[in-house]
């Protein structure tokens, strides 16, 4: 998922485009920037990126030239990525999807054919550079537009020299973009501009790239921090704690290899914090004193292996909660009552498992698309639930037992469900065909929205599948005790990946309309009291 930085940057920038386009400039652009940017056009060929950012860029799902228009003979404030202020300066550059091929920038001037031209224009205040190529390219190490404020560099080939880049950035700089780079090595120890009187830098995005070593203290020293990004690297060390800045709202130090204890009340001076993820560290959060403090905006908090043991209390205040994950920590007993009130009208993705849990409550929450109660040790009867549009549903391994109520089935959404490991019993509803009536609409959501991973199970192995859209259908009752016929209703669902429901009690034919599953990839009907021949699919 990309970071809400992105989407500031771009909705800035398509402002700024849409605004210089809607009126004629009041002066035309100045000769010699045009004729850098027509230098800079010469530099490199372009090659159309089909991947699904760039698709998302673009109307017509592709990506394009957007120098194919840039000429001599028009005013350079016209053309398609740039964007100019009253004087004619150009102050947005944007060459995203670009597919940049062949260049070699490392001994570059100022005026020369390649990358360094786009530095010439003085007055630039935004630069995109998102998913080109460059493989014997290097980024400008100096030079740069004294006017710049936000730079966007993601998912390129060429090289940085992050710790020279740092050093050099300009005092003018707001947002710094550098994710998806394979930046490697440890961060500077200092960076005197940002670590002091820097009033113009509020983001900092250095996630999904190589980098190692302790998290720096300048970077708990940006005094106006509003955005951090630094997960998906591998930085280790323990988390200082103490930003000096209170505006700290997305901070993901997540999947990196932190470690010690973290008594969470050093991050909560935040009164202003929407997102918080330190999933997947070698860190044991504590909450200590949290009980006092409220996070009113909290809108995400992911602590997945984290060590801990207990419902986090701040999120008592918290109804604007969306994305709640708890998983693979050691938290025993009941889910509490009052997380019932939490995000009561917003709550859309709920993860508890692989925890110890014993006992819940009838969910409240009419938003709710996913759901992982997974590998704790639940009993009862399953859980009842409010919402109609969830899409991921997961009790596997718990000890839930009796029938599937009929009531289940007005969750016509469904994409994944996974019943597997438990002690439920009774016949499979017919109306389990129903779950084929939204997948139109999953058809559709799934060009957009992925989720990381789910495990199944085929054949008594665990198979893992990364990145999966939600147009995937896998239904897993397997380890059951199901008794009676397979439905033949189960022929609905059109877009059926994955069918398990081994290692249960039924009888009867296996029924010839399973041939009609022509999606289908994998099926288990394993140990079970079944008669006949799996069908061929028509």
């Amino acid at each position: 998922m990309l970071p809400d930085l992105f989407f500031f940057l771009l909705i800035h920038s398509q402002l700024l485009i849409s605004s210089s386009s809607s009126s004629p400039p009041v002066l035309q652009c100045n000769p010699d920037e045009r004729s850098a940017l027509l230098q800079l056009k010469t530099s490199f060929k372009f090659v159309a990126d089909g991947s699904l950012s760039c698709a998302r860029l673009n109307k017509n799902g592709t990506s394009h030239d957007a120098t194919a228009l840039w000429n001599e003979k028009t005013d350079c404030c016209t053309w398609e990525g740039i964007s100019c202020d009253v004087f004619g300066n150009v102050i947005v550059l944007d060459l995203s999807c670009g597919s940049l091929q062949g260049l070699d920038l490392r001994q570059c001037k100022l005026h020369g054919k390649q990358l360094e031209n786009i530095f010439v224009l003085s007055k630039l205040q935004s630069l995109f550079l998102r998913e080109n190529e460059a493989p014997n390219g290097s980024f400008p190490r100096s030079n740069w537009s004294s006017a710049l404020e936000y730079l966007d560099i993601y998912n390129n080939t060429f090289s940085i020299d992050l710790p020279l880049l740092l050093k050099n950035i300009p005092k003018s700089l707001s947002i710094l973009y550098l994710s998806f780079n394979n930046l490697v090595g440890p961060l500077p120890d200092n960076i005197h501009f940002l670590a002091g009187s820097a009033p113009k830098f509020i983001g900092l995005d250095l996630s999904n790239n190589l980098l190692n070593g302790t998290i720096p203290s300048w970077i708990y020293a940006i005094p106006y921090l509003e955005d951090l990004y630094l997960s998906h690297n591998q930085f280790t060390g323990e988390i200082i704690g103490g930003f000096q800045s209170p505006s700290v709202q997305p901070l993901d130090l997540s999947s990196n290899k932190l470690s010690g204890t973290l008594e969470l009340e050093k991050l909560l001076n935040f009164k202003r914090l929407v997102y918080l993820d330190l999933s997947s560290n070698n860190i044991s959060v504590t909450f200590g004193n949290s009980k006092n403090y409220r996070l009113d905006n909290l809108e995400g908090l992911y602590l997945s292996s984290c060590n801990i043991t207990e419902f986090p209390h701040i999120l008592k205040s918290s109804k604007t909660l969306f994305g709640l994950d708890l998983s693979h920590n050691h938290i025993q007993g009941r889910v509490p009552k009052w997380l019932w009130e939490v995000g009561n009208n917003s709550l859309t993705n709920l993860t508890l498992s692989h925890n110890l849990l014993t006992h819940i409550e009838p969910l409240p929450w009419n938003g709710l698309r996913y759901l992982d109660l997974s590998s704790n040790l639940f009993s009862g009867t399953l859980p009842i639930i409010s919402s109609s549009i969830l899409w991921f549903f997961s009790v596997a391994k718990n000890q839930f037992e009796g029938e599937i109520s009929t009531s289940f089935c007005k969750t016509t959404s469904l994409a994944v469900l996974d019943l597997s490991s438990n002690n439920l019993s009774g016949i499979i509803p017919e109306c389990m065909g129903k779950f084929s009536k939204q997948l139109s609409v999953l058809n559709y959501m799934g060009e957009y929205y992925y989720q990381d991973s789910i495990t199944v199970t085929m054949k008594g192995y665990e198979l893992e599948l990364v990145h999966i859209q939600t147009i995937l259908v896998s239904l897993d009752f397997s380890c059951n005790n199901f008794i009676g016929e397979i439905p033949g209703l189960l022929e609905r669902l059109k877009s059926l990946k994955g069918l398990n429901i081994s290692h249960n009690m039924l009888r009867g034919v296996i029924p010839s309309s399973l041939g009609k599953l022509t999606n289908l990839e994998w099926l288990d009907l394993s140990a079970n009291k079944l008669s006949g021949n799996i069908p061929l699919q028509c």
